[in-house]
């Protein structure tokens, strides 16, 4: 409640005024009507004292009806309680009330001085006080029952000046040590000088007050909303609230340097102001905000609601929540200690902040911050819980000691920052650790962790999905069970004496690159696949599921156990430690290498293995058989005692790029020849080659040709061809790496095997040639159809450069399949900077013509690579890139015809437009490109197409999936 200074309330002098409005109200009962209707003029001819008659023209004292006028510079004293219906002070005069009452029953129009010492001064109607009047009180209260239009000077002094009415200033508010009492609006510029004084907020209605400097501020409102408008509040001295109205800051800023209280049914709050309090802040009531800010300078005690909205909070004291936290949307930012529970999250950010430790009680957070630039923030007392995502900043520590955390959304652990726990659990979603993760006896459990930091496992921990680590694991003598993917390919594995196990339950793969102390495969369903080279120190263990060695090398240093499936692919197994080592029941390698530089490696059940080779070391199959389907290569010791080895055959065949075996090609299109002998693969490490020879057409001339084929992977002992060119010439190359034919007829492989000339194959082909129709003679300015033109192909295996060019890109740091372009040298009148080129599997860049043939290869230019102009001119500048087959049609500016592209830049003609339509559908004249007679050389033209039976679109899609395919490269 408002006190004066004798600790009056305010409602008792609202009550003490009402009491002399009706004790007035019957002294003029008392009075004549003739002097109630009266207009009395001071004419101060005797003395100054109201109360002589002598000095009114009216010859009578005024009463409560009386129009009371004073003139200017004059002076007139009290000297009893006194009244007037309407008064006037003119200019220069004053009005000395003293001890005693006056009371205004109308209005009043001041331009003088009216004041008090100890008395009481009532204005019941409104009140004017112009430029230059001084309406004030030493310790007396002051009452204006309606309206205030302050242009002068109203000075509280130490007593209640109440307006229960609009205080509208223009001109000084001196608040002294008193108490200003509004119950109504308050607006104008004017002066406010706050003193030591307070201003106190009261009734039930709304007021709209406008910012200004107060000292003390108290709102004692049993309803209602003071709304601050036009300017920004301030509070010099302490912020109290009682009752149950609101302070609302609205889009302006409220801020208190002292304390603050907000009591039981109070509110303080903004729709996007900033509320600012300096000092400790006690609130039972409820403080928030829509989207403005708020900074708690001290402590703040919360038993109410601190609501926080979309905008931040801070608080860097301690904040002591008995009562609720509503996050919303916004940020609560601690700088100090939290304690308490009461924390309704939404889906807004905690901020844990500064460079002080801080204790944090564990609550349910939705997105959790840690911005420290050091020092630890710990979670005591209770688990925490983050629904959203945790992000740590800056050199900080959160440290969870022995409550655990639980994340429901991804993790980000910034560089410098550490998230760890003493025995607590730490529980993710997806991790991303650039900085410290840990626990000492704490388990961890994430559904997925790139880790390029520091990541230390105190206890058995699970990742249910990938696990990706570039930078250190320190796995001690733990388990890490990962449900996912393992990607270690150039982070540091430290495993101690732990093992990871591998437990998903579909489709797994373990990188390149690692190496543990034992790996376990434990899966109830799918495949664990090697995407690169792997190591144990210790022992591969599979207890469940299946493991694929794919075309890998997998290093053991200790025992392996199998009581599932392995899976070799076209990879390596090998032994290599330094004591005895047993290899598993019912082995199943593709290469098997021992390579021990002491002890022996002994088969305790059969071992089936395409290739196997002893390097160093001893191999002790003992009673057990060893089946060897390929390559059997033994540098040091195999030791038998009733054991067998067993071996294999070989196979030649004409296939595709696949290695499916075909029966018939087609001009023009691509043969791939293959061979599989196991006995040209001695070396387990190496992808070889051999030579063979292929004739065909014997009808027209036979093209014949001596090939080098590779082997498909390392230890495959499959030997496949590069693609060989198969095409219609009129004019047959011997060996000039391309099959030419003219007429139809049968291909022939041969193979004899270097090492043993009985073991001979061949295989045969259908060879079906595929005429070039010509169709009509060029000139005569756009009658007739462009002419047919040779093919000629340019094969990457017969191109004396190739590897030269190749190499050279890769001293520039260029790949083949790419797109490059020079930078943008800031010319208009240059077109140099815009071609684009692609990098060809021949070494060579290869011009784009213009960009729709561009953009039937690519959708942007997303992928482009800007080189200097010395890289690009260090590429040789081979032949232009063409349209993509299947995609668009094309027709030449001197000729009517419109051509599907097909595969090698073969131009088909498209004979009607019911065909195109069938083909590329009802917009197919959309899809016509004009093309320069300047690239006619750049293709070649076949067969015309009659039906859509006869050009298929998407397989040529699906097929020609590069330049350098297209080319036949």
């Amino acid at each position: 409640m408002i006190f004066s200074e004798n600790k009056t309330p305010l409602s008792s002098v609202l009550k003490l005024l009402t009491g002399l409005f009706v004790i007035s109200a019957f002294m003029l009962i008392q009075q004549n009507s003739a002097s109630a209707a009266s207009t009395c003029n001071w004419l101060s001819t005797v003395d100054s004292d109201w109360e002589n008659t002598a000095n009114w023209d009216c010859m009578a004292v005024p009463t409560s009806t009386t129009i009371v006028i004073i003139p200017a510079t004059t002076t007139t004293v009290l000297g009893a309680t006194s009244l007037a219906g309407t008064l006037t002070v003119g200019a220069g005069a004053t009005i000395t009330a003293s001890t005693y009452a006056l009371t205004v029953a109308s209005t009043l129009a001041n331009s003088g001085v009216v004041t008090s010492t100890t008395g009481t001064l009532t204005f019941t109607g409104a009140a004017t006080n112009n430029a230059g009047g001084i309406i004030a009180s030493n310790t007396g209260n002051m009452m204006f029952g309606s309206t205030l239009a302050n242009a002068g000077t109203l000075d509280v002094g130490t007593g209640v000046a109440t307006t229960t009415g609009s205080l509208t200033n223009t001109g000084t508010v001196y608040g002294r040590t008193g108490k200003l009492a509004m119950v109504a609006d308050y607006s104008g510029a004017g002066a406010f000088t706050a003193g030591t004084g307070t201003v106190t907020f009261y009734g039930g209605a709304n007021q709209a007050i406008r910012g200004v400097t107060f000292y003390n501020l108290e709102t004692r409102k049993s309803a209602g909303t003071v709304t601050v408008n036009t300017a920004n509040m301030v509070v010099g001295g302490v912020f109290d609230t009682y009752d149950a109205g609101t302070l609302d800051a609205a889009a302006l800023n409220f801020s208190v340097t002292g304390a603050t209280t907000i009591r039981p049914g109070a509110t303080v709050t903004s729709t996007s102001g900033t509320l600012t309090f300096t000092g400790a802040a006690t609130s039972t009531g409820s403080i928030g905000s829509v989207s403005g800010n708020m900074l708690f300078g001290s402590t703040l005690s919360n038993n109410g609601t601190l609501d926080v909205g979309s905008g931040t909070a801070t608080s860097t004291g301690t904040l002591t929540n008995a009562g609720t936290v509503y996050g919303r949307t916004g940020k609560l930012a601690l700088v100090a200690n939290y304690t308490g529970s009461g924390f309704t999250a939404g889906t807004g950010t905690v901020t844990l902040y500064g460079t002080a430790a801080q204790s944090i009680r564990g609550v349910t957070f939705y997105n959790l911050e840690v911005r420290k630039a050091s020092n630890t923030a710990t979670i005591a007392t209770a688990n925490a819980a983050v629904g959203g995502t945790l992000n740590t900043y800056g050199a900080g520590k959160l440290d969870l000691v022995a409550q655990t955390l639980t994340v429901t959304g991804a993790s980000t652990i910034g560089s410098g920052t550490t998230v760890t726990s003493t025995s607590g659990d730490l529980t993710f979603a997806g991790v991303t650790n650039v900085g410290s993760l840990g626990t000492v006896s704490g388990n961890q459990i994430m559904t997925s962790m790139t880790n390029s930091g520091t990541w230390e496992l105190g206890a058995e921990s699970t990742s249910t999905g990938v696990v990706t680590n570039t930078g250190t694991l320190y796995l001690r003598s733990n388990t890490l069970h990962v449900g996912g993917n393992w990607t270690d390919s150039s982070g540091t594995l430290t495993p101690g004496t732990g093992t990871i196990e591998i437990n998903g339950t579909g489709a797994q793969s373990i990188s390149a690159d690692d190496t543990m102390y034992d790996l376990t495969i434990n899966k109830t369903a799918g495949t664990a696949t090697l995407t690169g080279n792997v190591t144990t120190t210790d022992n591969l263990t599979i207890t469940n599921g299946t493991l694929d060695i794919d075309s890998y090398t997998f290093s053991v240093g200790g025992d392996y156990s199998n009581d599932d499936t392995l899976d070799g692919g076209t990879g390596t197994v090998k032994f290599n430690g330094t004591g005895a080592q047993s290899i598993g029941t019912e082995a199943n390698f593709y290469a098997l290498t021992i390579s021990k530089t002491a002890g022996t490696a002994t088969m305790v059940g059969h071992v089936s293995t395409t290739n196997m080779t002893v390097t160093d070391g001893t191999l002790a199959v003992a009673d057990k058989i060893l089946y060897v389907s390929g390559t059997y290569d033994n540098a040091d010791t195999v030791s038998l005692t009733t054991g067998k080895i067993k071996s294999a055959a070989e196979q030649i065949a004409f296939v595709n790029s696949s290695g499916v075996e075909q029966t018939s090609y087609t001009t023009p299109s691509n043969v791939y020849l293959q061979i599989e002998d196991q006995n040209q693969n001695l070396l387990a490490g190496t992808a070889e080659t051999m030579t063979v020879t292929f004739s065909g057409n014997a009808i027209s001339g036979s093209d014949s040709d001596t090939i080098t084929l590779t082997e498909t992977g390392i230890a495959t002992g499959i030997f496949r061809s590069a693609a060989i060119p198969f095409i219609t010439s009129p004019v047959i190359h011997a060996n000039n790496d391309e099959w030419e034919v003219s007429n139809s007829g049968v291909g022939t492989e041969s193979f004899t095997d270097s090492q043993d000339s009985s073991d001979t194959g061949t295989d045969t082909v259908t060879l079906v040639y595929s005429a070039a129709t010509v169709g009509g003679t060029g000139g005569g300015g756009g009658g007739g159809s462009v002419a047919p033109v040779t093919a000629t192909y340019q094969s990457s295996q017969s191109d004396p450069n190739r590897a030269a060019n190749l190499t050279n890109l890769a001293t520039k740091g260029l790949s083949v399949n790419s797109l490059v372009k020079l930078p943008d040298d800031g010319k208009l009148d240059t077109q140099e900077d815009s071609a684009v080129y692609y990098i060809g599997t021949d070494g060579k860049r290869h011009a784009f013509p213009n960009s729709k043939v561009y953009f039937t290869w690519y959708a942007s230019f997303d992928g482009v690579t800007v080189i200097s102009a010395d890289s690009l001119a260090s590429v040789p500048l081979g032949s232009n890139a063409r349209y993509r087959p299947g995609v668009r049609m094309i027709k030449f500016t001197t000729d009517p015809k419109v051509y599907a592209v097909d595969a090698h830049g073969v131009l088909n003609w498209v004979k009607t437009e019911e065909v195109a339509n069938s083909l590329y559908g009802d917009t197919w004249n959309t899809k016509i490109d004009d093309m320069s007679d300047a690239f006619f050389g750049n293709y070649t033209f076949g067969t015309e197409i009659s039906s859509s039976a006869s050009f298929n679109p998407t397989s040529l899609l699906n097929t020609i999936t590069s330049v350098s395919t297209d080319y036949g490269w």
